[in-house]
């Protein structure tokens, strides 16, 4: 987390701009990844500013429109849903709720905010915008990045997970979601959401389901004088019977989408497939991550903003039907990977990394890797994803 922005027009190249993004890192001395809001401040915010305000002043856009940004969303890692064609733009303010699900120190929410208030003051003035952060920590930062907007009373910290959010969650009075245009931004938050390992029994074939399980090892650690044991904790992977609800609900919707997807989507994914399974030498190429998480989000938001969700969900914390209005208006915008290299072994399977001084460093197995010091990133489907959006 760092205040000062990279001077990006000062830089003589990429090779320059990678020397002080490693500066940048070893400044705040973190472990943590910092995020294209952070790293591209405030060009990156402007930029979601935009497009926010797009969907909010041009709502009755062409469904060709529509179409072709859904196209380009799928190649270059992002998901749009947009409002409803039919829907026309009104000549009086409607409220504007913008929904930031995993906001963090609140980079993203300031770039936006501060772009609205200086570019669109009418639209400014209309605005409640949410930051959802579940970390106490962030949620802190949060609250001094963004102090003057929420004095400002536009800007509102909601202390929880995305996962648990609920329509009581939303009652300021600046913009209440009935009547409004409700615009949900992720960004960098689906590549950590959970998800479940499927695998086949190796004498049965059977599907079976992943349980992880950290168990106290005992391994040697290289001292100056020689080497000592070491206990330390290392996740081991159990399987059982496939019954989970929301694993089997989730494994339906994104292969509802194989019919869907377009063959150079297929051809160029089988691609990215092969090159991986060369570089990492996968050995457990049965092995399917099933984006649990994504589909848990996407029944929160249509329990949250569009009143309803059609689906059985697999646990009762989410009803589901809700007797409260639609909002107006909703776009969902998120931005995440589409493709990471040198993943372990399987299909959908994770990037797991770690920082050590500035430098990204990939392990290959799960299991191998440092306990509670890696980053488990996943790439997302966005066509699936899209998909399974539109039949929860």
């Amino acid at each position: 987390f760092f205040k000062d922005p990279i001077e990006f027009n000062s830089l003589l190249g990429y090779a320059d701009y990678q020397s002080e993004l490693r500066r940048k890192y070893q400044s705040i001395a973190t472990t943590a990844w910092l995020t294209p809001a952070e790293i591209f401040q405030p060009y990156y915010a402007h930029a979601l500013g935009r497009r926010v305000i797009e969907a909010y002043r041009y709502p009755d856009q062409s469904k060709e429109k529509e179409r072709v940004k859904r196209d380009a969303s799928v190649r270059t890692g992002s998901l749009i849903v947009g409002p409803a064609p039919e829907l026309s733009q009104s000549r009086t303010p409607k409220p504007l709720v913008i929904v930031e699900l995993g906001a963090g120190n609140g980079t993203l929410a300031k770039g936006i905010l501060e772009f609205l208030k200086r570019e669109h003051s009418d639209v400014y003035r209309a605005v409640q915008y949410y930051a959802v952060e579940v970390g106490e920590t962030s949620v802190e930062r949060q609250r001094q990045t963004l102090d003057e907007y929420i004095v400002d009373g536009a800007c509102t910290t909601l202390p929880k997970s995305a996962l648990e959010l609920e329509r009581a969650d939303f009652t300021q009075k600046r913009a209440t979601l009935e009547g409004a245009h409700v615009h949900v931004l992720a960004t960098e938050l689906l590549d950590n959401l959970p998800h479940d390992c499927v695998a086949p029994d190796p004498v049965t074939s059977e599907p079976q389901q992943t349980w992880v399980k950290f168990e106290e090892v005992e391994i040697s650690h290289a001292t100056r004088t020689g080497s000592r044991k070491i206990k330390v904790m290392q996740p081991r992977m159990y399987r059982a019977p496939l019954d989970d609800a929301l694993i089997c609900r989730a494994l339906a919707l994104w292969r509802r989408c194989d019919t869907d997807s377009s063959l150079l989507y297929k051809l160029q994914n089988h691609m990215k497939v092969l090159v991986d399974a060369v570089l990492t030498s996968q050995v457990e190429a049965s092995q399917l991550y099933v984006p649990t998480g994504a589909v848990k989000l996407l029944d929160v938001l249509h329990a949250t903003f569009l009143g309803n969700s059609t689906a059985e969900h697999a646990d009762d914390e989410i009803g589901t039907t809700s007797p409260l209005p639609p909002a107006a208006e909703f776009t969902l915008t998120f931005a995440d990977f589409h493709y990471l290299p040198q993943t372990i072994g399987g299909s959908n399977s994770p990037l797991v990394q770690r920082l050590l001084n500035g430098v990204a460093q990939s392990y290959i197995d799960l299991e191998r890797a440092p306990a509670f010091e890696c980053d488990i990133m996943f790439a997302t489907d966005f066509l699936a994803l899209q998909n399974a959006f539109q039949h929860v």
